[in-house]
């Protein structure tokens, strides 16, 4: 974060700076921090690009050394995608009730002595801000997974990338009531997932976030428990250690961002997401629904993409947007002084398509 000029006072400058923002502990961002998306601040409130529905990919043919001959890559039409930000922003307010239990006399203080009484009074909001913030970047990562970002607030459609490419997401359905078959339609899943990939490089894994209701009956299905059991067989630890053989595969394990659940089939990691976000209006939302499931491609540069446009300030017109700014006001009235976060960010993937909407057939 850096000091920057607070935008309402240049004479002044803001004090709170990424070693301060670092050390709140984060609630929500499994996807957002996860490493999964390029992050790339912007000069311009848009951005746009090139989309190709066909794949690049193709072979050529032979070529004369003298005739200077050449293939064009690609025929096919492109198009240009402009996909406009959207803006997160948070506030809260330093009052003077804030202060009173911490200063007999203000006008005593020296200048360092103010400073770090403001800054302890800081340290108190910033927690349940970066929260809020943290949850909103996570909702605009996981459902832009899902080919549309949404808006936190409501759920509505803030970026549409089937929209904006033409194109339809991919569908996929397996069924768990059925003793067999669930292996196969898994193998299918990942034969689907290679023929339709354009865009990014050659993922090294898929991972299948599901609902906890989905997870719960593929942990226990005949089929792969069978499969596990005689792959498995006379391995010695290998055989102990398998979650499926020693009773362990329904744990929830404890990560930085809750209680989740793993399995991984033939290459494919299943996981849960129990997580919830909860609306300004007070419900919850379900990061997966009942029965359904997408994928992620693991190892796929550049399928997914955030893109952050700088603060909406004169001063910030033609700068790098940063991922976040988080900035206070002077003191206003002689009462209070603001505090404000903000993000301006366009989570999308270059491939919609590829995100796989599965339905499971649990009862």
């Amino acid at each position: 974060m850096a000091i920057y000029p607070n935008k309402l006072d240049p004479r002044t400058l803001i004090t709170i700076d990424d070693a301060v923002l670092q050390e709140i502990p984060g609630q929500f961002g499994r996807f957002d921090n996860s490493g999964l998306f390029s992050k790339d601040g912007i000069t311009t409130q848009d951005y746009g690009f090139q989309y190709s529905a066909l794949t690049n990919d193709k072979m050529t043919g032979a070529t004369s050394r003298l005739e200077r001959d050449a293939w064009k890559v690609s025929q096919e039409k492109k198009k240009r995608v402009t996909l406009s930000g959207t803006s997160f922003k948070i506030t809260d307010a330093v009052q003077y009730e804030d202060l009173a239990f911490r200063v007999n006399d203000w006008q005593s203080l020296d200048p360092v002595a103010r400073e770090m009484t403001v800054a302890e009074a800081v340290a108190e909001k910033l927690p349940a801000m970066m929260r809020a913030m943290q949850q909103n970047k996570e909702y605009a990562a996981l459902t832009a997974l899902q080919g549309v970002m949404k808006d936190p607030e409501d759920g509505s459609t803030l970026v549409d990338m089937l929209a904006v490419t033409g194109s339809a997401r991919l569908t996929h359905t397996i069924d768990l009531t059925a003793s067999t078959g669930v292996i196969a339609a898994i193998t299918e899943l990942v034969n689907k997932v290679q023929a339709a990939q354009v865009y990014g490089s050659g993922f090294t894994g898929i991972e299948v976030v599901v609902a906890d209701d989905v997870f719960a009956k593929l942990a226990n299905h005949p089929e792969l428990v069978a499969f596990y059991e005689a792959a498995l067989s006379g391995t010695g630890q290998a055989y102990i250690n398998s979650p499926w053989l020693n009773g362990r595969v329904n744990e929830k394990n404890r990560s930085i961002y809750g209680f989740v659940q793993t399995l991984v089939v033939n290459g494919v990691t299943f996981t849960t997401y129990s997580q919830k976000f909860k609306r300004w209006n007070g419900s919850s939302v379900d990061a997966v629904a009942s029965g359904k499931g997408f994928t992620v491609l693991q190892g796929a540069t550049g399928l997914y993409q955030a893109k952050f446009s700088p603060a909406p300030y004169i001063s910030m017109l033609g700068s790098r947007g940063q991922e976040m700014y988080v900035w206070q006001t002077p003191v206003k009235d002689d009462t209070h002084f603001e505090i404000y976060a903000e993000t301006h960010p366009m989570y999308f993937m270059q491939q919609p398509e590829l995100s796989v909407d599965i339905t499971f057939t649990i009862a």
